[in-house]
Order: C-alpha cells, then sequence, then structure tokens
C-alpha cells in the first residue's frame, strides 16, 4: 500500500476516533446529568461510556502510531561520517 493512502487512513482513523469519543462522552454526560435517578445515569454511563472508551481507544493508538513515524523520521543514526536519514545515505 502506498505510503499516503497509509497516512490518510491513519489521519482518518484518528479523527473517527476522536470524534466518536467526543460525541459519545458528550451525549453521556447530557443525558446523565439530565436523569435524576442514579441507575438510570449508571444505565446511561455503561451505554455511552464503552463506545467512548473504545473512541478514545482508538485516538491514542493512531497518535502513537503518528509519533513513532515521525520520532523515527527525526532520528539520525551516525556510522562512520554517514548520516542515515529515513533510510537514506548522506554523506557528512
Amino acid at each position: 500500500m502506498n505510503d499516503g493512502v497509509k497516512k490518510f487512513f491513519g489521519w482518518l482513523l484518528m479523527i473517527i476516533g476522536g470524534l466518536f469519543a467526543l460525541l459519545t462522552g458528550g451525549c453521556g454526560l447530557i443525558l446523565i446529568g439530565a436523569s435524576a435517578n442514579a441507575n438510570v445515569a449508571g444505565i446511561f454511563l455503561m451505554i455511552t461510556g464503552i463506545p467512548c472508551l473504545v473512541g478514545c481507544g482508538l485516538f491514542v493508538w493512531e497518535i502513537s502510531l503518528v509519533l513513532k513515524k515521525m520520532i523515527k523520521l527525526i532520528t539520525i543514526t551516525r556510522t562512520s561520517n554517514v548520516y542515515l536519514i529515513d533510510g537514506k545515505c548522506d554523506e557528512w
């Protein structure tokens, strides 16, 4: 798969995960705040909390993949006056 396609789907999944977490978490908070009964609030928390955790997990997972790739691009390895930057060899 092309690197641009991977990057696009990575960012797309990160945005979807963030929106999923934000919208389900926000909806859950509104429903819990509107309910006067503690049992109903617990049910709302179960129904909206699990998708919110899934969205947070997806967002954090994609952020870690993006940051790992960025750190890999920044890392410079020096071996005998030759610097390896992103797998390409540059003479110093």
